[in-house]
C-alpha cells in the first residue's frame, strides 16, 4: 500500500473514494470481514491497551468504529 494516501479511488472498479470507506467495506462487507460495528467496538473496548491507545491518539473515552477506520486509513 505504498502511497495509498495519494490515490483517489479504491477497489477494482474505483467505487470507494477514501481509505476510510474502503476499510469500512473490507471490515463490514459480506465477502471479507462480515463484521458488526457494535461487536467491533465492544471487542476493542475490552482490551485495556486499545482503550488507552485510542484515548491517547484521539482523546476518546473508548474505541469507536469511526475512529478505527481513521486509524486504519492513517
Amino acid at each position: 500500500m505504498v502511497n495509498a494516501a495519494y490515490l483517489s479511488k479504491f477497489f477494482w472498479a474505483g467505487e470507494k473514494l477514501s481509505l476510510e470507506t474502503q476499510a469500512d467495506n473490507a471490515i463490514t462487507g459480506n465477502l471479507a470481514g462480515n463484521g458488526d460495528r457494535i461487536m467491533i467496538e465492544e471487542r476493542l473496548a475490552q482490551i485495556p491497551e486499545h482503550v488507552a491507545d485510542f484515548g491517547a491518539a484521539f482523546d476518546a473515552p473508548r474505541p469507536t468504529c469511526e475512529l478505527t477506520l481513521r486509524a486504519i486509513a492513517t
